[in-house]
């Protein structure tokens, strides 16, 4: 039988039945309708990532899939990132200083986004490897086989693990 939204209600019930007040009382407040799928739209980093003094970084830059939390670990990227380039400037020195914060962080942020990309399927053959029986199976590797292939990912897209 094919989830719908009231299934996907009734798991909301059960899975945050135990939390604190008021998260079972917003959870029985809702009905099929509240819910809706917000698919995620995969944009192009803009060029340049700023003007002068002003900078955009994380997904305001280069937005990620909702996957691998890579949106929240880009934008730490960017935060160490900037940090350094950053680092002793003043005045005019610092905005002379953030091209290059962009040429240093662009490659890997793409590479993360494209990373992140692949991973989520919502039509087609790959969404097949994202089903609950799928996902139960990869259980099935050995811990360090899995902990290798996440590490190869992260390193992989990271300016601070990758060096």
């Amino acid at each position: 039988a094919e989830a719908g939204p009231e299934r996907a209600l009734a798991e909301l019930r059960e899975r945050y039945a135990a939390y604190a007040p008021p998260v079972p009382a917003l959870l029985a407040a809702l009905s099929e309708k509240d819910l809706e799928l917000f698919p995620h739209t995969r944009r192009r980093a803009s060029l340049p990532w700023g003007r002068g003094r002003s900078l955009l970084i994380g997904d305001a830059a280069h937005a990620m899939p909702p996957i691998l939390a890579q949106g929240a670990g880009q934008a730490l990227e960017d935060v160490a990132a900037l940090a350094h380039t950053l680092a002793g400037a003043t005045g005019e020195d610092a905005a002379a200083a953030l091209p290059a914060y962009e040429r240093a962080r662009r490659r890997r942020a793409v590479l993360a986004s494209a990373a992140a990309t692949r991973g989520v399927a919502t039509a087609g053959p790959r969404t097949a490897f994202q089903t609950e029986t799928a996902l139960r199976g990869a259980v099935a590797l050995p811990d360090r086989l899995a902990t290798w292939l996440f590490g190869r990912l992260v390193t992989g897209v990271s300016n601070r693990l990758g060096r």
